[in-house]
């Protein structure tokens, strides 16, 4: 949540998904703060644990506590009602709250989901590690598309592994591919 957001519990006017008016936030005056941390939801356990700067937001005030007209005078005595930045009345509290803060019951729901997820990252990063089984692919010449094995005494670099494919599956398919190598496909 946003640091000049609303701090009232289940309050969601500061969060980036609401989508009502942007309600305006008043800060605690300095003589109040010890009467809005207790008519405040319990959203932190101790009164230390409340920020340096308490804001809420005008849905948690009485309408007639805030002060939406300032008057004015012209010079020949006139009075005049013009729209000022919201303010709140000396000694207003926040008394409305329509969110209920989280229940425990919601809480204890919130862990487990969260444990859910946790075990599912980790098995989803074990199955990663877990070698996968591809398909061999062996690239034989035109001219050698037999059976022959490969000769063991070479070196490494050399080396292509031919494998005989398993009884019980169809023999392995040949073709050839756009340079005229023939291409052989085992699958297990």
């Amino acid at each position: 949540m946003p640091r000049s957001g609303c701090r009232a519990a289940g309050c969601l006017t500061s969060y980036r998904s609401y989508s009502g008016p942007k309600p305006a936030v008043f800060v605690c005056p300095v003589g109040s703060r010890d009467e809005w941390i207790k008519v405040l939801p319990k959203r932190w356990e101790e009164p230390r644990e409340f920020p340096k700067e308490i804001r809420v937001c005008e849905r948690h005030f009485e309408p007639d506590l805030i002060i939406r007209m300032e008057a004015s005078h012209d010079g020949k005595g006139n009075i005049f009602a013009n729209p000022c930045k919201p303010k709140l009345k000396p000694g207003a509290i926040p008394t409305l709250f329509p969110e209920e803060p989280l229940s425990v019951h919601s809480k204890e729901r919130l862990k487990e989901r969260r444990a859910q997820k946790a075990a599912k990252l980790e098995h989803s990063a074990y199955l990663k590690k877990q070698p996968t089984k591809r398909p061999e692919v062996h690239i034989v010449p035109p001219d050698a598309a037999t059976d022959a094995p490969v000769d063991n005494n070479s070196t490494p670099q050399q080396k292509v592994p031919v494998q005989s494919p398993k009884p019980e599956m169809p023999a392995p398919k040949a073709s050839q591919d756009k340079h005229g190598l023939a291409v052989r496909l085992y699958q297990y």
